[in-house]
């Protein structure tokens, strides 16, 4: 059996709403203000405070995905910079006739002794 129109919209609506207060509340900046940009109405009453709009919130969480995403680049530069300081520090320290080599191999035996 099929749901009346006006049911199957209440429960999209629903569901949408859900989606976008989840959303109201991962993102910090919204977490941070918990005011909207209703303009004249906050200026009524300034003890109010109303959640933001659909439009804020999906303008704040695509502003904070691009955040999200400039930061991964940045840490996965970072990391593969590390990354290869240890690949050559591993190779530094296999040589052979390596000065660094042996001096720490002198200090190991020195704190045997």
């Amino acid at each position: 059996h099929r749901l009346p129109h006006n049911q199957v919209e209440r429960r999209y609506r629903e569901g949408l709403n859900a989606q976008i207060d989840s959303l109201r509340k991962i993102v910090p900046k919204l977490q941070k203000t918990g005011t909207s940009d209703t303009g004249d109405l906050d200026d009524l009453d300034p003890n109010r405070r109303s959640k933001p709009s659909k439009s804020t919130v999906l303008a704040s969480a695509a502003e904070y995905l691009e955040q999200l995403e400039v930061q991964n680049k940045q840490l996965t530069d970072g990391n593969a910079l590390l990354w290869s300081r240890v690949k050559a520090l591993q190779t530094l320290v296999k040589c052979e006739d390596c000065s660094l080599m042996h001096y720490m191999l002198d200090m190991k035996l020195d704190l045997k002794k």
